[in-house]
């Protein structure tokens, strides 16, 4: 069974910091993700998105190995034409969108917010940061956020209806453009699908077998998806195991060279990401799992499905696993927040233990010299805080953010932004730092050192909630946002407010405007330098929130439920009328009911309910060489 996914990981007992620990008192509020715009507390999980979209589009090259033995290709559907980047257009749609985000977003995100979210609403700081992906209403960061929900602080008090999100959807999918509407690629079906896989991994030394795995977009272009939404998730596989990984070089998935389609299945080597060691995937100190690949598997359950058959077999016996393959929605649902994400990031539970593994100094209250720090103050959509900027000394040149929430009785009146800029005791901690390779990597801690996945977001409400790693990546995809220092020239004009001892420390501690925009910019460019290296060439949003939301909260039509399972329509209906709702369990018989809604061209039914159904499905199907393993 496939676990919630909104996961807390908890952690006992205070861990010391060297000779340095931050304050470990208990908080009542978290420093959550800096946020962008506002949404419901709540959103319309039953609703449903055209998956199709239009326009030609382009793929990020990746290096491919060359055939090593002369095994003789399986078949294969026809590739795919060689894509072209969508184009954006539709200037009235434009219009609409910018009104859109001045009725909701501009209250707060104005040009003279000190917290630098005045630019936030701005469309090119948008589409890069995948808030809006121009044609693709359905995966931008935007829509997911609205839609399913996912609120941060000073937005709770802001509702927009569904039929207004539903509108927006639609604005996007205009912006892309006039273009003639796409082509989807060729249907693949299970057995091409690992018809394919093993012919490549045929081709691979015998040494390397056994760490190669499979990650696949079938399960949306089956459903249509080409244009804009398949150039959105082309950079998905890259972009996610990369900012996973512990290894100090980028490396991009091989697509398979046979060509399903242009980038439809990618190999991975689980070494290229420091991925075939042992793991502890529960946070609770013991490495589990043999390597995470093995914890993937286990988080996705039904998906990571288990294959006999002339293809499968094989396959499984060069990789060593009886799961080589996986569908990235279903693998992002799993590795993008909870304590999977934290364990493949090498944060394990305790963040503050995690500090010194990569040779950050952490701050004592009020005792260290030599930080480079920005205060913001107070304001309707976010509390007091500090950041402050570390270096990693285990990995030279790599940046360490802390955010920390300043307490009430520390942030001083309006007119001054904090009592003492010195000595504040945190009330929750964000973090925003670079992976050994330059990605940028997130966590949200507790006073203790504890990592935690979820913070509640909204009072008085239980969902949505903001989610470590997802919501980070939201707002901060194309690198660290803007900000601007209020602690500096307030000492300056107000010197006689501080200690005489304390005054020249405030004015080295909190940088000059020029200096924190230079490191902003400086630790950004690496961060983008590294996406690029990875193959997601510049301008190219992050669609892993809007996958994640997508996979989590929309329902499914007989069109996308027959793609996740690899088999066509006509194959699922067939299937369906094999389930029996009248045998079984209690539970059984009333998935099998929930599953018969897919009976129709208009039926729908819920992730949860088709989670719980897709291994009955499989044991279903029929009229395909490759079928499930653990059939009754």
């Amino acid at each position: 069974m496939m676990r919630d996914f909104v996961s807390t990981s908890a952690k006992t007992g205070a861990v010391s910091v060297g000779s340095k620990g931050l304050m470990r008192k208990a908080g009542t509020r978290w420093l959550t993700c800096l946020g962008l715009l506002p949404l419901a507390c709540g959103g319309d999980d039953n609703s449903r998105l055209d998956t199709r979209s239009h326009g030609p589009v382009q793929t990020s090259p990746v290096e491919s190995q060359s055939p090593l033995d002369n095994a003789p290709p399986a078949p294969l559907p026809e590739a795919m034409a060689s894509p072209e980047p969508p184009v954006a257009g539709s200037p009235e749609a434009l219009d609409q969108i910018a009104g859109f985000l001045e009725r909701n977003c501009s209250e707060c995100h104005s040009d003279v917010e000190p917290e630098g979210f005045g630019g936030a609403i701005e469309l090119s700081n948008l589409i890069n940061s995948g808030q809006i992906i121009s044609g693709a209403g359905d995966i931008s960061g935007l829509v997911s956020r609205l839609r399913y929900g996912d609120s941060l602080p000073g937005h709770a008090q802001l509702a927009v209806s569904g039929e207004e999100t539903t509108q927006l959807a639609r604005l996007i999918d205009e912006y892309e453009g006039a273009e003639q509407p796409c082509a989807p690629p060729p249907f693949v079906d299970r057995d091409a699908l690992y018809a394919a896989m093993l012919d490549d991994i045929r081709q691979q030394p015998p040494e390397d077998r056994p760490f190669v795995r499979y990650l696949g977009l079938t399960y949306a272009t089956n459903a249509g998806a080409c244009g804009s939404r398949y150039f959105g998730l082309t950079s998905l596989a890259s972009e996610l195991v990369n900012g996973l990984s512990l290894e100090p070089t980028i490396t991009a998935p091989r697509s398979l060279p046979n060509a399903l389609g242009s980038e439809l299945v990618y190999a991975i080597d689980l070494r290229d990401y420091g991925w075939s060691r042992p793991l502890d995937a529960d946070g609770d100190g013991d490495a589990e799992v043999a390597d995470a690949w093995q914890a993937i598997a286990a988080e996705i359950g039904a998906y990571a499905l288990e294959l006999t058959g002339v293809e499968a077999d094989e396959l499984a016996a060069h990789t060593q696993s009886a799961t080589p393959y996986a569908p990235l929605n279903a693998v992002v649902s799993a590795v993008a927040t909870g304590p999977l994400y934290y364990a493949l990031t090498g944060l394990g539970n305790d963040a503050f233990e995690a500090a010194v593994r990569l040779g950050v100094d952490l701050p004592a209250d009020g005792t260290d010299a030599g930080l480079q720090r920005a205060g913001l103050v107070a304001s309707r959509s976010m509390p007091a805080r500090v950041a402050t900027r570390l270096e990693q000394s285990a990995f030279p040149g790599r940046a360490y953010w802390l955010l920390e929430d300043v307490p009430t009785e520390s942030a001083g009146a309006a007119s001054a932004p904090f009592a003492d800029p010195l000595r504040f005791g945190a009330e929750g901690h964000q973090i925003i730092f670079q992976l050994p390779n330059g990605l940028q990597a997130y966590a949200i801690a507790s006073n203790d050192g504890a990592t935690i996945s979820e913070i509640p977001s909204c009072f008085g409400c239980s969902d949505p909630r903001a989610l470590n790693a997802v919501t980070c990546q939201l707002c901060h995809g194309s690198g660290l946002l803007a900000m601007q220092d209020q602690v500096r020239p307030f000492a300056l004009a107000n010197p006689d407010l501080y200690p005489i001892a304390d005054r020249a420390r405030i004015q080295a501690e909190y940088l000059p405007a020029e200096e924190l925009g230079a490191l902003l910019e400086q630790d950004s460019q690496r961060h983008l330098a590294a996406r690029e290296a990875a193959g997601v060439s510049a301008g190219t949003p992050n669609v892993i929130p809007g996958v994640f939301y997508e996979f989590l909260r929309r329902a499914l039509g007989p069109e996308e439920a027959a793609a996740e399972l690899g088999v066509s329509e006509a194959q699922l209906r067939q299937a369906l009328l094999r389930l029996d709702p009248e045998q079984g369990s209690d539970d059984e018989r009333g998935i099998k009911r929930s599953l018969r809604g897919l009976d129709t061209d208009a039926g729908v039914v819920s992730r949860e309910a088709f989670t719980s159904g897709y291994a009955a499905l499989s044991c279903a199907i029929d009229g395909v060489r490759n079928r499930s393993a653990r059939c009754p």
